[in-house]
């Protein structure tokens, strides 16, 4: 299975809806509340499709349901914090420490059964962290 594809057909998807609920959004949204729901309905479709990218090795590993909606509830939680983060530092660079910062109790509870994960752990943490806090800066602003 060619999992490059499925990613790069999930993040044009994503990139397409998101664009086009954007602009209906805009559309629609006149006041300051309204843009922070805009914005908060932007956080949470951004760490929706973190936590599929997250998830979808997990599946094809076959691991427990529990630990995948763990995982999916994670970045979808994170979604929502990082791009909210104001740090006077590049999105990628608090995306990269939050995501890190997120996944060490995580690793630490991994560790017990296989050592060998905490380093694909750490790595997709580091990949979607970066990822949010670049498609916040980018769409929230």
């Amino acid at each position: 299975m060619d999992y490059g594809y499925i990613f790069r057909h999930i993040k044009l998807r994503y990139f397409f809806y998101l664009n086009k609920m954007r602009n209906f959004m805009k559309m629609f949204c006149l006041t300051t509340k309204s843009n922070i729901m805009n914005n908060i309905l932007i956080a949470l479709l951004i760490g929706i499709v973190a936590g599929i990218i997250d998830v979808i090795p997990m599946i094809a590993q076959k691991l427990e349901k529990s630990a995948n909606i763990s995982a999916f509830m994670h970045w979808v939680a994170l979604g929502l914090i990082i791009p909210f983060v104001d740090w006077q530092i590049d999105a990628w660079l608090k995306g990269l420490i939050i995501g890190l910062l997120c996944a060490i109790p995580i690793m630490i509870i991994v560790a017990k059964k296989d050592k060998k994960a905490a380093i694909p752990i750490a790595i997709m943490s580091a990949i979607l962290g970066i990822g949010v806090a670049l498609a916040g800066a980018r769409f929230i602003g």
